[in-house]
């Protein structure tokens, strides 16, 4: 990352010294009002396109649903009538530490698995030593010791059939990158066609597709052109997936996480392998074996919905993500409010939550320009999020729609509750810059804008702020430090390009002649 000590003081204002390049035309009050017409695309809105499912979403029923942990104040009081009794009680302690972690309040989560690591002792499992090294292998998680991985071992070499590890390892080994291993132990699980076999294919699917992700996302451009040209099931390896889930053809929650990871791989090969436009309102190219295998997925879920086989909720959210592959995206919208409507309130928890259906509704409005349902779906969202489970991109999503209708005191209202969330966001700082500077406070604009230097995390954001303040220049006339900020922001964009400082250099700067 290139990295500079510029400091913004005095960015707005007017210049008068000698310059090497001229402008092409004049600077109105409406071209400042408009930033130059450039505030969708330098405020763009982020949108998020997940797919994912858990333990919940391949039940056939609500009925058969896991209930999720706690979070209600209720729960913490009996938790704290349970430890005043033993103060000492690594279970208890454990529990108001995943009570915390739950609610993502990460103090009090680490401080109580702290407490609860340092009181561990044999005597509280009853003399079971594999219960007591898998307990304390996860606390261990919890805190990010190196070491937890040695305590499962442990537990599983005394204690084979150890519940707590088995259901846990193969999950940890994914979080180490030691995938093999973990694609072994769902294998020897599957084999014996053992109680946890739907847990064992889940992470058996887990185990091929994390490690592939940071293989697709590093590889150049040239790779990358030569895996768009494969079918999306020879970039993830399936043949254990099907060999399975044919040796277990009588198990439905099987046969559903096998049709999960079709739509899964379809959905990776778009958001990471195709190069799709905006202006050309997303229109996805999957090639002909993979739309005839997203027309048969498509035809499976609604076949499965007659059959009373998946939850609706499930079968929905699939059928809205699939309709959206194939490009039809008033389709997609009518499946994902259903899916909205038919989730069960009373199973969400952080890891089954309809947040995904909520962005690809999200996502959707913005690409048909839809900005009223745009900004209702956000608001749905932002109301309907577990607490502990805020998505910050909500909030600055809010904040640049009101931008765009220059609204710049609720924009930076919005902008403040993202920084609740994450106060070393980068975009909540350049935000507040600019409704300070489209307001004409520009003293507090630069120190937003220095506020915004001083977060930033990547490349993009760096070459976005230099763009960010080459507008100002132009708006204030400050030529020559416009094109050498725009020349800058192209130099560190991602990829080595940068059309809107192309667009405007062409159409506002031109060099001195001598």
């Amino acid at each position: 990352m290139y990295k500079y000590s510029t400091i913004f003081f005095l960015l707005i204002q007017f210049s008068y010294g000698q310059t090497n390049y001229n402008f092409k035309k004049n600077i109105t009050d409406e071209d400042k009002k408009m930033f130059l017409g450039y505030t969708k695309e330098i405020f763009v809105i982020n949108d998020q396109i997940e797919y994912s499912f858990s333990g919940n979403d391949y039940q056939p029923t609500y009925k058969t649903m896991f209930t999720p942990l706690r979070t209600d104040d209720a729960y913490l009081e009996e938790l704290t009538v349970k430890l005043k009794k033993d103060s000492l009680n690594p279970i208890t302690l454990n529990e108001i530490g995943g009570y915390y972690n739950r609610k993502a309040d990460k103090v009090q989560a680490k401080k109580h698995f702290q407490m609860s690591l340092e009181n561990i002792s044999m005597s509280y499992f009853k003399k079971d030593s594999a219960n007591f090294y898998s307990f304390r292998g996860l606390l261990k998680s919890n805190l990010e010791y190196k070491d937890y991985l040695s305590d499962i071992e442990k537990a599983l070499k005394i204690n084979p059939n150890d519940s707590l590890s088995i259901c846990f390892y193969p999950m940890l080994l994914i979080k180490e990158k030691k995938f093999e291993k973990a694609r072994q132990i769902c294998i020897n699980s599957l084999e014996k066609k053992d109680e946890l076999a739907e847990m064992s294919y889940l992470y058996l699917i887990l185990s091929y597709v994390y490690e592939k992700i940071p293989f697709i996302m590093n590889i150049d451009n040239q790779k990358k052109s030569e895996y768009e040209k494969l079918n999306f099931d020879e970039i993830i390896d399936y043949q254990e997936l099907d060999k399975y889930a044919l040796h277990y053809k009588e198990n439905i929650k099987i046969q559903h996480l096998r049709k999960f990871s079709s739509v899964l791989g379809l959905v990776l090969k778009m958001v990471f392998l195709k190069t799709r436009e905006k202006d050309e309102f997303e229109k996805i190219n999957y090639n002909k074996y993979e739309n005839k295998k997203l027309k048969e997925l498509e035809k499976w879920f609604i076949n499965a919905i007659e059959n009373k086989t998946i939850n609706h909720y499930s079968a929905y959210k699939n059928l809205g993500m699939i309709s959206f592959c194939l490009n039809n995206n008033d389709t997609a919208i009518m499946y994902l409010k259903k899916s909205l409507d038919s989730f069960p309130k009373s199973k969400e928890d952080e890891n089954f939550n309809p947040s995904e259906v909520y962005n690809l509704l999200a996502t959707i409005y913005d690409l048909k320009g839809d900005m009223i349902n745009l900004k209702k779906t956000i608001e749905d969202h932002i109301e309907n999020e577990l607490d502990g489970q805020k998505s910050i991109e909500n909030y600055l999503n809010m904040a640049r729609l009101y931008l765009y209708e220059e609204k710049y005191e609720e924009a930076e209202k919005w902008c403040r509750k993202a920084k609740e969330i994450d106060p070393s966001a980068f975009n909540v700082y350049s935000m507040i810059a600019h409704c300070y500077y489209m307001q004409e406070n520009n003293l507090l604009s630069e120190f937003y804008l220095q506020e915004s230097f001083n977060k930033i995390q990547n490349t993009n954001e760096q070459s976005n702020l230099f763009l960010q303040l080459a507008i100002y220049q132009i708006l204030n006339k400050n030529i020559d430090e416009a094109y050498n900020n725009l020349q800058t922001s192209k130099k560190i964009s991602i990829p080595d390009e940068c059309k809107i400082c192309d667009e405007l250099i062409n159409n506002y700067i031109e060099k001195k002649q001598n």
